[in-house]
C-alpha cells in the first residue's frame, strides 16, 4: 500500500493529485491542456479558489442526482452559481479532490475529458471525513487559454457500479471509501486490538509515521517554515493528523494567531504523502505535534 500511495504522488510530481493515463490518455492532448486540468483539480482543493477563472463566460455546469425512486434529476448551474456553491463548501469542509483515471481526446482547439474523481470532505470542526467518488465529464475550448465550456458531475449511485477501467483495483485498493464516518469500515478481527476510529500517538504504534525520502527533506521543510518538533520556550503547539492513506491534515491549532494558522496550512499543504503509522499490521490515523516559533 505504501509503495502504491508513493507512486500515486510521484507520477506527476503533485502532493495530492495523481492522473492515471488510460488507453485514450493525455498523450494525445496538448501539454497546455494537461497543465490546465492539473491546475484546476489541484487548486479546487485549496481555500480562496478562483473558480470563475477556469470557466468560459457562457459555460454550463450540470449536477446529476437521484430521487428516492431512482429517477435522475439534473441541476443546471451557471459558473457563478457553481462558484458560490464551491465557496460555501470550502467554508465548512477542507476539500481534497484527486482524479484517479482520465480518458481524453482532442481535436484542434477542442478537448474532452471523462474521469473518475475521489473526494474527501473533512469537517473543519469535528474532523469527520466524508469520502466519495464521482464521474465527471469536461469539455474545454482553447482561445487565448483553455477554458471549461461544459462540466457534468455525477456522484456514485448504487445502481451504477464503477467500471474497472475507471476504478482499477491495482490503483484504488488502498483508497478508503465511506460516507459519514471518520474512517473506512474495518471488518471485525478477534486477533486485532487496534481501534479504527482512534487517533493514535506515535508511541502507541508498532511503526510510527515516516516522512518519505531522508530526514533532510523533512528537516528542510521544518526550517523553511520556522517549525520544530521539539518543545521549547516561545513556541506554540499545533497538531497534524496523518491519515490511514498517508495524507496530512491540519487538526488542533490552539493559540496560533490568524497569520500563523495560514502558515501552518501552507506547511501541511507542502508535505509529501507520509508512510502512515501501523498498529496490528493495519494503517491507522496518527497525531503528530509540531511547534511554531
Amino acid at each position: 500500500m505504501k509503495e502504491q500511495l508513493r507512486h500515486r504522488a510521484d507520477v506527476i510530481g503533485l502532493n495530492l493529485i495523481t492522473l492515471f493515463l488510460g488507453n485514450l490518455g493525455f498523450a494525445q492532448l496538448p501539454s497546455t491542456s494537461i497543465d490546465f486540468l492539473d491546475e484546476f483539480y489541484l487548486n479546487a482543493s485549496r481555500p480562496n479558489f478562483s473558480t470563475l477563472s477556469y470557466f468560459a463566460p457562457s459555460a454550463t455546469v450540470e449536477v446529476i442526482s437521484y430521487d428516492e425512486a431512482g429517477y435522475p434529476r439534473v441541476l443546471s448551474l451557471t459558473p457563478k452559481e457553481y462558484a458560490a456553491q464551491a465557496d460555501t463548501l470550502q467554508q465548512v469542509f477542507e476539500v481534497d479532490q484527486q482524479p484517479v483515471v482520465i480518458l481524453s481526446r482532442y481535436y484542434g482547439h477542442l478537448a474532452t475529458a471523462y474521469l473518475s474523481l475521489y473526494t474527501r470532505l473533512i469537517d473543519k470542526e469535528t474532523q469527520d471525513t466524508l469520502r466519495i467518488r464521482s464521474i465527471q465529464a469536461v469539455q474545454l475550448i482553447k482561445q487565448d487559454s483553455w477554458k471549461i465550456v461544459d462540466l457534468v458531475v455525477q456522484n456514485e449511485v448504487g445502481n451504477y457500479p464503477f467500471e474497472q477501467d475507471l476504478w482499477p483495483k491495482e490503483l484504488t485498493q488502498a483508497i478508503p471509501l465511506g460516507q459519514g464516518s471518520k474512517n473506512k469500515t474495518v471488518a471485525s478481527d478477534p486477533k486485532s486490538s487496534y481501534d479504527p476510529n482512534k487517533i493514535y500517538r506515535p508511541e502507541e504504534l508498532d511503526i510510527a509515521p515516516e516522512y518519505p525520502g531522508n530526514e533532510a527533506l523533512l528537516t528542510a521543510l521544518l526550517v523553511s517554515y520556522g517549525i520544530t518538533m521539539e518543545p521549547a520556550e516561545d513556541v506554540t503547539p499545533f497538531t497534524v493528523t496523518i491519515e490511514e492513506d498517508g495524507l496530512a491534515v491540519l487538526a488542533y491549532v490552539g493559540d496560533l494567531s490568524g497569520s500563523q494558522i495560514e502558515q501552518a496550512k501552507s506547511f501541511v499543504g507542502s508535505m509529501l504523502i507520509w508512510y502512515p503509522g501501523v498498529k496490528d499490521e493495519a494503517s491507522v490515523r496518527t497525531k503528530l505535534i509540531f511547534y511554531m516559533r
